[in-house]
């Protein structure tokens, strides 16, 4: 399985258990602010891979990167909706809004990582 379907497979895992619990309590906040904790650890732990590390830690940083990103996404647009539904007039505007943000967020996010990582791969190679 590759490293992009694996993350695919936990964000996707994580939004169905938000989402259940969510239904199930109705409180969506708990899940935004945890996800965001999850997803810098599997981060930052994938930031410090290198040729040593082996195939388990590296699948485990997947999965708890993408776990916690599935954790959060989907229920910002769901606090959204629930913030704007008196305000129908607004409710097309303020998901719209949202959807730019997280776009523009994770467009600016690719860039830089795709900047950085040409830098530390030619660093830690001529080492």
């Amino acid at each position: 399985m590759s490293a992009r379907r694996r993350h695919a497979d936990c964000s996707c895992i994580a939004i169905f258990i938000s989402g259940g619990a969510t239904t199930a309590t109705g409180r969506y906040w708990p899940w935004i602010i945890a996800g965001p904790p999850f997803a810098a650890a599997g981060y930052g732990l994938l930031s410090t891979i290198d040729p040593s590390t082996s195939s388990s830690k590296l699948i485990g940083y997947q999965i708890l990167a993408g776990f916690g990103i599935g954790l959060s996404f989907q229920n910002i647009l769901l606090s959204v909706q629930a913030e704007f539904h008196d305000r129908q007039h607004l409710l097309a505007q303020a998901v719209g809004t949202s959807n730019f943000f997280q776009l523009t967020g994770a467009a600016i996010g690719i860039g830089i990582v795709n900047t950085v990582r040409p830098r530390r791969l030619r660093t830690g190679l001529s080492s």
